[in-house]
Order: structure tokens, then C-alpha cells, then sequence
């Protein structure tokens, strides 16, 4: 994909495309209103806005609620061996996601940053 093309909007759509509608990542269930790419956000689906092209390389910051990841102690701790195994499998999924992706030719890598608790109603 031309660089110029990715931006927070194309990553943001392709990480729905590519979760059901944000719904799924691998094994985890995820809050269909709950993600974020650099605080752009899609409350509804929507195919009129026009990305803002970027020329650099650049970080996303992607934020997300899993809905079956019961939040602990271990998953604040990022020496924990569970919190460290599931951030491997969730930078496992996500890479998977966008090299599979129509941004794959601009895409390198991803990480986990924190495990936060979430208010879901």
C-alpha cells in the first residue's frame, strides 16, 4: 500500500474489516464501540469520511476492550507471566491482521503497551 494512503482512518477500518466488525481478535471478544486509532474513532459504520494522507513513517496508537479477558493483578504487572502471554498473543493476532491487510506493505510491527481496566455497561 502507498504510504501516503495509511493513515488512522484506513487503519482503523481495516482493523474492523479484519475483526468482524470489531468483534473478534483471535480468541478474544471484543467491544464493538471500543476501538480507538490515535483517538479517531466510528461510532456507526461510515464510508463517507476522507483520510488525512500522511507522508512519514508513523505509530498508531490502537486501543481496544476485550470483553472475555478477565482484568487482574497479572495483567497490570508487565513481568507476569500472564500478562506477558497474553500480549503475545494478542501482537500475534494483530500482526496477522495487518500484514493480511491493504496496509501490509506500510506495516511493521505492533506491540501491547498496558492492559487497563474497562467500564463496560
Amino acid at each position: 500500500s502507498d504510504p501516503q494512503k495509511v493513515n488512522r482512518v484506513n487503519v482503523y477500518r481495516e482493523f474492523r474489516g479484519k475483526t468482524s466488525g470489531i468483534s473478534t481478535l483471535g480468541a478474544y471478544l471484543l467491544d464493538s464501540n471500543s476501538l480507538f486509532v490515535n483517538g479517531y474513532n466510528e461510532p456507526t459504520p461510515s464510508t463517507t469520511m476522507a483520510p488525512n494522507p500522511t507522508r512519514n513513517p508513523f505509530d498508531f496508537n490502537v486501543t481496544f476492550v476485550i470483553t472475555n479477558l478477565a482484568s487482574t493483578e497479572n495483567l497490570q504487572d508487565p513481568n507476569s507471566p500472564l500478562y506477558k502471554s497474553a500480549a503475545r498473543i494478542i501482537v500475534f493476532q494483530l500482526d496477522n491482521l495487518f500484514r493480511e491487510s491493504n496496509i501490509k506493505n506500510s506495516f511493521s510491527s505492533c506491540s501491547v503497551l498496558s492492559f487497563s481496566l474497562a467500564n463496560i455497561q
